[in-house]
Order: C-alpha cells, then structure tokens, then sequence
C-alpha cells in the first residue's frame, strides 16, 4: 500500500484506526518527513 498523506492535526490522529495487520505510514502535507506509522496497537511519529 503507497503512503497516505493527510494534514496531521490531533483530532485526525485520534480518529486514526489501528492496522488490522502490518503497518500503515501517514506522512504530514505540511511538515516534509513528518509522518505517523500506525500498527495494531500504537502510532508511532516518525521523521
């Protein structure tokens, strides 16, 4: 699956749901290399 890329705002994180299996990154449209990896039950930021 290609990467999503969403404005990373708190109330979008929250609404985020956990991946049923493996990993899901989400980068940041404002900030380039921001980005949150999703799993099966954390979200992690990255840079």
């Amino acid at each position: 699956m290609p990467d999503q890329r969403l404005a990373l705002t708190d109330k979008i994180l929250i609404g985020m749901p956990f991946a049923r299996s493996g990993q899901i990154v989400v980068r940041d449209t404002e900030q380039p290399g921001f980005a949150v990896r999703i799993g099966a039950s954390t979200k992690t930021f990255i840079i």
